[in-house]
């Protein structure tokens, strides 16, 4: 089984092709809002440099969120359609639930943050069980300034955090420990083996009105209303 993982949720793109042992190829990098540009090319070469046929994919696997709107939206469609074409199985997988799952797991509870957009996060707590995280709670929008005034015991904290809101959260580190920049990059890696494990888990999800999943916040509903 050889699955395409594919992550658009954020300015950083990530692809991976990947069997049930072995990774066998990965591209994570940064991407200024071409991901409807740069993501086709990426994944022909990746299958050029594999040597794998696309016809020999088993499967996609694709982030379906939270994270930014036109980028959930090029990956997922992008996979729909791939699917659809070859008559595979769709893996849609929680992006927050990608980052987590690259995080060692420890007593401690664990915070994974992705960019919202507008000095916000998208954010969710996990807690360590049966030596794995588990989220502890539904993931939600915060601010930086509100993050750190929540937090009043020992975290982990990981996500997408510029070098200003590393300082800051530096502040308080009684209590917020910082995972480091190089283990709070979404590996795609890390989707397609989430995908083995809900593929083994559960039946294959109908493609028929699969949506990305978006958070909104108290401010956005009052507006939308």
């Amino acid at each position: 089984m050889t699955i395409l993982a594919i992550d658009t949720a954020t300015k950083s793109i990530g692809i991976a092709l990947a069997d049930s042992s072995r990774v066998l190829f990965e591209s994570i990098w940064q991407s200024e809002n071409y991901h409807s540009v740069e993501l086709a090319p990426a994944i022909h070469r990746a299958l050029e440099q594999t040597q794998i046929e696309v016809g020999g994919l088993s499967a996609i696997a694709v982030a379906i969120g939270p994270g930014s709107y036109t980028g959930l939206r090029i990956g997922l469609a992008l996979a729909k359609g791939m699917a659809y074409s070859l008559g595979i199985s769709l893996i849609p997988i929680k992006t927050l639930d990608i980052l987590a799952a690259g995080i060692a797991v420890k007593e401690k509870p664990l915070i994974v943050l992705i960019q919202a957009g507008r000095t916000r996060f998208n954010a969710a707590t996990y807690m360590a069980k049966d030596g794995a995280w588990i989220a502890d709670q539904e993931a939600h929008i915060i601010t930086i300034n509100d993050l750190y005034e929540s937090i009043v015991k020992p975290t982990l904290v990981c996500g997408e955090l510029s070098s200003t809101e590393r300082k800051k959260l530096e502040r308080k580190k009684t209590n917020i420990n910082l995972v480091s920049p190089a283990f709070s990059v979404r590996r795609p890696a890390i989707l397609a083996q989430l995908a083995f494990q809900d593929a083994q888990a559960r039946p294959s999800v109908s493609m028929i009105g699969l949506e990305p999943e978006y958070l909104k916040s108290i401010a956005d509903l009052s507006t939308s209303s």
